[in-house]
């Protein structure tokens, strides 16, 4: 992957980025050919954030600060949603969990962790200083410092599904389980989506008689709906259903539902 510098130039204005074609930098000619965030010196007008992303394979890594990488993933989900089959994002941030934008992170796909201490950072030789003690990467490239903080990489394109928090899911599946049994399924290592340094200490092992995954896991059906028609006059008219949930798109982007329902009482 291809990333922006981490580390500033002397005269950088971290105000304004722009959207830049990298293509000629890489060998591969792979699919990310736009780099988001390129450190240089440039009036708003030239802003990346002011740009169309739709429809392109974007990739960068924005600066680590907190305001530049909400507006990133602002920006991002914003755009993706007019033309999702044909956009594309791949970028690296830090993987900093309590940060109030890492809520969005969820509409991506982590597909790498990195920990601190990891070379996953190059840039363009002319946009960095001090070349001479970097080592190159490649046509143009050159490696630069070693991250000083766990990152991650995330990817996002039409078929992404949003991510659900492994606790969370755990939870729904077992419902508020004892710590005997939840510790004797993992030492017969059976999958359940979460591991036993994740689950001691976690809001699974103490969780409060009323939290939300037991709402989910112990919810009672409601009465179905009174009605006095006999006859449907419009899709759906007489169906109600309890059930909701993510599922995928298809390659048209179209959703679609298998649906069962009870003749009886109308339930899917």
């Amino acid at each position: 992957m291809a990333c922006g510098a981490q580390h500033d130039p002397p005269h950088r204005d971290k105000t304004n980025w722009r959207l830049e074609d990298t293509e000629p930098y890489f060998e591969s000619h792979g699919p990310f050919d736009l780099e988001l965030f390129a450190a240089e010196v440039l009036s708003a007008i030239d802003s990346c954030f002011e740009k169309d992303w739709p429809g392109k394979a974007c990739h960068g890594n924005p600066p680590f600060e907190h305001d530049l990488i909400l507006q990133c993933l602002q920006k991002a989900l914003r755009d993706h949603a007019r033309e999702p089959p044909l956009t594309q994002f791949l970028f690296a941030l830090p993987k900093w969990e309590t940060a109030s934008w890492w809520q969005l992170v969820k509409k991506f796909a982590i597909v790498r962790e990195y920990p601190v201490g990891s070379r996953i950072f190059f840039a363009p030789v002319d946009l960095c200083y001090n070349v001479d003690k970097l080592e190159p990467c490649g046509d143009y490239r050159v490696w630069i410092a070693d991250t000083k903080r766990p990152a991650v990489v995330i990817y996002k394109e039409g078929h992404t599904v949003e991510q659900l928090h492994m606790k969370l899911l755990q939870h729904v599946r077992l419902g508020r389980i004892s710590d005997k049994s939840m510790y004797h399924m993992m030492e017969q290592h059976i999958p359940m989506g979460i591991t036993e340094a994740e689950y001691r200490g976690s809001h699974v092992q103490h969780c409060p008689e009323r939290c939300i995954a037991c709402r989910l896991t112990k919810a009672i059906r409601p009465p179905a709906k009174t009605t006095h028609c006999d006859c449907a006059t419009e899709m759906g008219h007489l169906v109600w259903s309890d059930t909701c949930g993510l599922f995928r798109p298809s390659a048209g982007g179209y959703r679609w539902y298998v649906l069962f329902i009870d003749d009886c009482t109308t339930w899917m």
